[in-house]
């Protein structure tokens, strides 16, 4: 009993420290990340086409045709790279001064976080010690910290990963169009196995845009194909714009070796590949292996920041939980330690004693050793 309290006592602790910490960071840089979609909810709630706005800034015409207007705007706005229900979803965050709705925002990445903590506690079965190390491990790292401190988005887009894959709601992958690059390889999986889920996928997609459409007054085809085109801006900047060079992803590396003007072609290459093993018959089943893989294969082909890698607060709790070899256990910690802790030690207390290079290079191979592992598993059915 004496020890389940001390245990209860540290993870208090715990949570005062680093998301007292988060939230302090999230009032002193005004929530960087959930300001940029802020601002960009708040332009489309007073109906400005925001897809729109971006591309004539950009001076980038409609897939099909061009714009009437030929004028620059004299402010700059973020690219609205997310999905259309996102937008529409921050409305009543909009309603609010940024100050307050920010406070807010933070408060509902709490309420997400508990959520995620108990589907992960109900699904690997956590015992009550498992459960408060797994929370302690979770609350004090950098991707956590980052994702309250920024103001990201990524713990909803979890909490609906793990809703879809371990519920019978599939009908939930549809809102993972709000970020394709944290869903993008449960979408293909799900397409590859003629499942009903990528019919799913398509109408809540569909159901966005023409909310949009029908919201703006504004049919147009370009409607259609906004998204797109502004993912595909993003993707052309990638390459020369060091902001978007992310952590231990494939663009990362291809820039290391000077050779990320191949990027689209060699991501399109590994999809194929990975295509042929997601066919096979050990992928039919819903189970934390599955899920695991197609969860390390977007962190490693997509760009991504630290915020992001929260998507490995699975990892740990199957590392936790299952019965592993002393190989597996030690690479899944190994990999999960690096990420929630080692790249922001390395920055911050040994002053970047190894360049970004090759903390990402070895980030890299961590993440695809751990896939490979995770495919590999003897009792992997």
């Amino acid at each position: 009993m004496k020890k389940k309290k001390l245990g209860i006592l540290i993870l208090c602790i715990t949570a005062i420290i680093f998301i007292g910490r988060s939230l302090y960071n999230a009032n002193l840089h005004n929530s960087v990340d959930f300001r940029y979609l802020y601002d960009l909810s708040k332009l489309l709630y007073e109906k400005n086409d925001i897809f729109k706005m971006y591309l004539i800034q950009q001076k980038a015409n409609p897939i099909w045709g061009v714009w009437n207007q030929t004028f620059i705007l004299d402010y700059e706005i973020p690219p609205p790279q997310w999905g259309h229900i996102l937008y529409f979803f921050l409305f009543p965050y909009t309603l609010l001064p940024f100050k307050i709705s920010s406070i807010v925002w933070f408060i509902t990445n709490l309420i997400l976080l508990y959520f995620i903590v108990k589907i992960i506690k109900k699904n690997y079965k956590l015992s009550f010690n498992q459960l408060l190390i797994f929370s302690i491990i979770i609350i004090s790292s950098t991707p956590i910290t980052n994702t309250f401190g920024n103001g990201q988005f990524g713990l909803l887009l979890l909490l609906l990963l793990l809703i879809y894959w371990h519920s019978n709601k599939k009908f939930v992958l549809g809102f993972m169009s709000i970020k394709i690059t944290c869903s993008a390889f449960f979408v293909l999986y799900s397409f590859l196995k003629k499942e009903v889920n990528f019919i799913y996928f398509v109408i809540i997609y569909l159901i966005g845009i023409i909310s949009y459409c029908y919201y703006l007054n504004n049919f147009s085809f370009y409607n259609f194909t906004n998204q797109i085109q502004v993912l595909l801006k993003v993707n052309n900047l990638a390459n020369e714009n060091i902001a978007y060079n992310g952590v231990a992803n494939l663009r990362v590396i291809l820039k290391i070796f000077d050779i990320q003007q191949y990027y689209n072609f060699i991501s399109l290459a590994c999809i194929i590949v990975t295509s042929y093993f997601l066919l096979k018959k050990k992928f039919n089943n819903y189970n934390s292996e599955n899920f695991l893989i197609l969860n390390n294969l977007n962190l490693l082909i997509f760009y991504h920041a630290i915020y992001d890698f929260i998507f490995l607060i699975p990892l740990l709790a199957y590392t936790i939980k299952e019965k592993l070899d002393f190989k597996q256990k030690f690479f899944f910690y190994l990999t999960i330690l690096y990420f929630f802790y080692f790249i922001k030690m390395n920055l911050t207390i040994f002053n970047s004693f190894f360049n970004e290079n090759v903390t990402n290079f070895f980030g890299f191979c961590l993440l695809v050793y751990t896939t490979i592992i995770l495919y590999k598993k003897k009792d992997y059915k």
